[in-house]
């Protein structure tokens, strides 16, 4: 009886530390100046999809100093907060990115 009332607090202890997963992907809508851009970032992989260049994108996370990063070596994607920019070799081509819902758009 005693490793029956043992084996059932554990499953109930157990149970009590199940964190939900974080969700698959989060679209997220930016307003560069006039440019629309809409970002989709998934957790497993971590990386981020957006259409550049008439390109569909997939940027893996990459480590970063503040905010977070995302680069494929040639297209990196900076997000911080609510803002965020985009670089394509050493040139910024996109800049002054708000999330849409901040732009007041």
């Amino acid at each position: 009886m005693k490793k029956i009332s043992i084996a059932c607090l554990m499953l109930v202890c157990g149970g009590c530390s199940f964190k939900s997963p974080p969700p698959p992907a989060q679209t997220v809508h930016y307003q560069c100046g006039t440019t629309p851009l809409t970002v989709t970032v998934l957790t497993d992989p971590q990386q981020a999809k957006l259409i550049l260049d008439g390109r569909q994108l997939s940027l893996p996370q990459v480590a970063s100093t503040s905010g977070k990063q995302y680069s494929d070596g040639q297209y990196v994607l900076l997000t911080q907060g609510d803002r965020a920019f985009v670089q394509r070799g050493e040139k910024i081509v996109i800049d002054d990115c708000v999330t849409a819902d901040r732009s007041g758009k």
